[in-house]
């Protein structure tokens, strides 16, 4: 208010000094008449000028620009002087408090994804902006013994599908939102999702650094938050090499219409170099519902292995055909007339050995597509082409 107030008084004060000026003197004003046009240029600069650097437009980037570049150009000997703690037991919402033991300052936070296990999606390594729990600001001023928490991550459950879901919040876009997010489903057996964060604290006087793994499950939804060793290869987690000699399992979809009803098959085929055993495809959770799949004792070196999706929230006609389950996802939660609907899916197997692998992909459904095929079966063009495609097939070891 006091900024406006300042810019409303300075601007009408130097109007009317400007118009009593040329109406006392408008002779000597004739002489610099070749200046008016770069007074007014040089008017629109300092307008242009003083609404760009407005807090809500690029003053507060300038200004964090500004704070973090002289920041880093400090010889730091010491470490700001904060402490870090996590939010105790399993809850939905995952916070850090950060409790100011120096001088009073203003601080900003980062967070670093160093690692994610027991998912299908693969890591995207990223640093992103982490809001305080104050205003959902992205910096906070703390007097000295001072707390104040950073939002780390919300989890959600839905009871009718039993679909669970993590999101790490962050800065995106220039607002707070999810900037990460793993689901899985609440009666599978399998270990959760876990994700290794570095977190940064940076301070007027230095920064502090500390790491935690998030690890989801427990109750629906409860995550919680432990302090790993950063110095570690995130937290022991060491990275395996694939080998020639290991099993390597890609999947392609077939849609079968020949028989009635119609269904899709998940083709396995092991192009490895040992035999895949216990070969399990994850649950395909959706909020209409979950698509499972039976366990494929082994596949040998070059064979295939075939296994169809039973989807229990739907009739007979439909229970084995995947198409019928992402039609209707894509109908509640697309909201755009896309025609390329993605979701995420794993394959978990071993070798004779004990190793375990895993083989992540995305499947595709022409959502469009199959709407104007089922429509129109034989008259509409789409008819020819693939309803399903899979792609950004990875496989990795995970022992």
């Amino acid at each position: 208010m006091g900024r406006a107030i300042l810019w409303f008084a300075g601007t009408a004060m130097g109007s009317l000094a400007f118009q009593l000026t040329v109406a006392l003197w408008p002779e000597k004003l004739k002489n610099y008449a070749w200046a008016v046009k770069y007074l007014w240029w040089g008017w629109a600069l300092c307008l242009l000028l003083w609404v760009v650097t407005h807090e809500k437009i690029f003053g507060a980037r300038f200004k964090r620009w500004r704070d973090r570049k002289r920041f880093t150009n400090q010889k730091r000997t010491d470490l700001v002087n904060v402490s870090f703690k996590p939010s105790e037991g399993p809850s939905d919402k995952q916070f850090l408090a950060v409790t100011n033991n120096d001088e009073k300052q203003t601080f900003y936070a980062t967070c670093e994804l160093l690692d994610r296990r027991n998912d299908p999606n693969q890591l995207n390594k990223k640093t992103y902006d982490l809001a305080w729990v104050r205003d959902s600001a992205r910096e906070v001023t703390l007097a000295t013994g001072e707390s104040c928490s950073l939002i780390i991550a919300t989890g959600e459950n839905s009871r009718s599908t039993h679909f669970s879901e993590v999101k790490l919040q962050g800065f995106s876009n220039g607002s707070v939102g999810k900037v990460e997010w793993s689901g899985w489903d609440e009666y599978d057996k399998k270990d959760k999702p876990q994700y290794d964060l570095r977190i940064s604290v940076f301070g007027e006087n230095g920064e502090k650094t500390e790491c935690f793994t998030l690890k989801c499950g427990g109750s629906p939804s409860a995550l919680e938050m432990v302090k790993i060793d950063c110095n570690e290869n995130t937290a022991g987690h060491a990275k395996q090499e694939l080998r020639e000699t290991d099993p390597q399992v890609y999947v392609e979809i077939e849609e079968r219409r020949g028989a009635t009803p119609a269904k899709t098959v998940f083709v396995l085929q092991n192009h490895g170099g040992g035999i895949a055993r216990r070969v399990q495809i994850e649950p395909l959770g959706l909020l209409s519902g979950t698509a499972v799949f039976d366990l494929i004792d082994h596949i040998g070196e070059k064979e295939t292995g075939e296994v169809t999706p039973t989807i229990e929230q739907l009739g007979v006609f439909f229970n084995n055909h995947i198409g019928y389950l992402l039609q209707k996802e894509w109908n509640a939660t697309a909201g755009d007339l896309v025609d390329e609907f993605v979701r995420p899916m794993r394959i978990e197997y071993e070798n004779y050995a004990g190793r375990r692998f895993e083989t992540a992909f995305n499947i595709v459904f022409h959502a469009v597509g199959y709407t104007l095929r089922e429509n129109a079966r034989r008259t509409w063009p789409w008819h020819q082409k693939r309803i399903f495609e899979v792609r950004d097939t990875k496989v990795r070891p995970l022992s």
